[in-house]
């Protein structure tokens, strides 16, 4: 059947901004977006210490979310496989990240080399 081109609608294509990890949303969601832009996309981000930290690989965890005072991407703690962050709905792991302009990484790496830990925050404002 042809297309009524009146009643078409067009999409101005993805831009590097709709990789931005939203930590509120929940661990799937979180989960579902890193797999879609991983390699060899540009990558889902989200913000340290005003530069882009890459997640390339992750997980959402069966850990609890953080007690309801954290705020989404607060940092609950390490592990010996990646870093777990808060979410709007429960925790993600993240297993492989890479900050701008450094090599890719382990999480748990990532976490040990820049002495993150529970406290911490990712996101804008970090």
């Amino acid at each position: 059947m042809p297309r009524d081109e009146a009643q078409a609608t067009t999409f101005g294509g993805r831009t590097p901004e709709d990789g931005r990890i939203d930590w509120g949303v929940g661990a799937v969601d979180v989960d579902r977006l890193v797999r879609a832009a991983t390699h060899p996309c540009p990558g889902a981000f989200t913000n340290w210490r005003d530069r882009r930290l890459f997640v390339w690989a992750g997980e959402p965890t069966a850990r609890l979310g953080p007690p309801r005072e954290l705020p989404p991407g607060s940092i609950l703690g390490v592990d010996d496989v990646g870093l777990v962050v808060a979410t709007g709905r429960g925790a993600f792991r993240i297993l492989r990240c890479q900050l701008e302009g450094d090599d890719e990484k382990d999480g748990a790496e990532f976490a040990l080399e820049n002495a993150l830990g529970p406290g911490g925050l990712l996101g804008p404002g970090s």
